[in-house]
């Protein structure tokens, strides 16, 4: 997350480290205590989901298995559906 982080500044245009980003957070959103969903994380991921997907929509990263806890959120349908349009 450290180095994910240093590299936001530089990265803000290019959609494969925005996906990344957002992947990253989706995947550590999830607890492993009691299934719960750490806030913080889901919001980055999808903050960066949102720019990623404004710049260029790619199917094959939003069907990413790192978006496997993302995907059970109302937010993530919403943000690609928004989007898409």
């Amino acid at each position: 997350l450290d180095m994910a982080r240093r590299a936001i500044p530089y990265s803000r245009k290019n959609v494969t480290v925005l996906y990344k980003l957002s992947q990253m957070y989706s995947v550590q959103m999830a607890s492993h205590r009691g299934g719960k969903i750490d806030t913080t994380k889901k919001h980055e991921s999808l903050k960066y989901l949102r720019e990623a997907v404004a710049l260029d929509y790619r199917i094959d990263e939003l069907m990413n298995s790192d978006f496997f806890n993302l995907r059970t959120q109302p937010e993530f349908l919403s943000t690609i559906q928004l989007q898409s349009k």
